[in-house]
């Protein structure tokens, strides 16, 4: 049964005084009213801190991608290494058949050298210097791979715009239109609270309420963003497992080529020792092969 005081205030009765029993009543309310107040306002803090971390947490997920992509492509280039790599060994393997010896018996008679690989290194290293200015400036990298974290319309190598775009005026448009709607709800209970208390009372207590609805559409805003925010998390991590699963793959497959490539080359150049010390004009031999070769 609820506490009610000996005499009862008539509905819309706000000129008179308070008893003493009402006052402190009234007085025990404002408090307990203030109190609820701070701890809204103190979850709102609560909840911007957890949106920040979980923005900060997608933004160095996308650095992530980042990276495993540019190690995908490291990979791709020292696989184009092996291959050019091959086919150094190969125009060896002709040099020597054609000119040393008979042990390299499946030289490519046809194939020919390969200049462009300075071209090639050039351009390598001018890519990571433009790579390394453009991500110091917070553009993130040159080249975006398509399975980065730009799917979920925010690219991340540059994590102040992908903040602006989170919380600032441009949010996203499933936000403001919440937010617009919530706009549009009248907060009658707001206005009822107090009917009873003299007018100064009233307005403290609705004031108060007015600052806890707000604080609670605030902390209703921050779960909307923490909830896209665990969506893109998902996601992102669902794109790297996929990435890291590939590129395992790739690196097997590179020690592979590498060691099958390092087996031919220490055989080649064992048997071909073998071969050209064996016969008396041998230094003649060679340097005519490599006058050919150069030529």
């Amino acid at each position: 049964m609820s506490w009610e005081p000996e005499n009862k205030r008539q509905n819309g009765n706000y000129g008179g005084d308070y008893s003493a029993e009402e006052a402190a009543v009234v007085d025990h309310a404002k408090r307990v009213h203030k109190e609820t107040t701070a701890s809204a306002q103190r979850a709102l803090k609560t909840a911007e801190r957890t949106r920040e971390l979980a923005a900060n947490t997608v933004a160095e997920l996308g650095k992530q991608g980042q990276k495993l992509d540019t190690i995908n492509r490291d990979l791709n280039e020292i696989d184009a290494d092996v291959h050019e790599s091959r086919s150094v060994l190969s125009y060896m393997r002709r040099c020597c058949c054609c000119f040393l010896c008979a042990c390299c018996c499946d030289g490519d008679r046809d194939v020919a050298r390969d200049n462009t690989r300075k071209q090639r290194v050039k351009l390598r290293k001018e890519l990571r210097s433009s790579e390394k200015a453009l991500t110091a400036s917070g553009g993130g990298a040159a080249t975006q791979p398509p399975g980065s974290v730009q799917a979920n319309g925010r690219g991340m190598g540059a994590e102040q715009g992908a903040r602006e775009e989170l919380f600032g005026e441009h949010a996203g448009e499933a936000a403001q239109a919440a937010r617009r709607q919530q706009r549009r709800v009248p907060r009658n209970g707001a206005r009822r609270i107090g009917e009873n208390l003299q007018d100064a009372d009233r307005e403290e207590v609705q004031a108060e309420t007015e600052v806890q609805e707000q604080a609670l559409d605030q902390i209703g805003a921050a779960l909307g963003d923490m909830r896209r925010l665990t969506q893109d998390m998902g996601e992102e991590l669902r794109q790297q497992e996929a990435k890291i699963g590939a590129l395992e793959e790739k690196t097997d497959r590179t020690q592979d080529n590498l060691t099958s490539l390092s087996t031919s080359a220490k055989k080649d150049f064992r048997l071909r020792g073998k071969s050209v010390n064996s016969g008396p004009s041998a230094s003649r031999m060679i340097t005519k092969a490599a006058a050919r070769a150069l030529a």
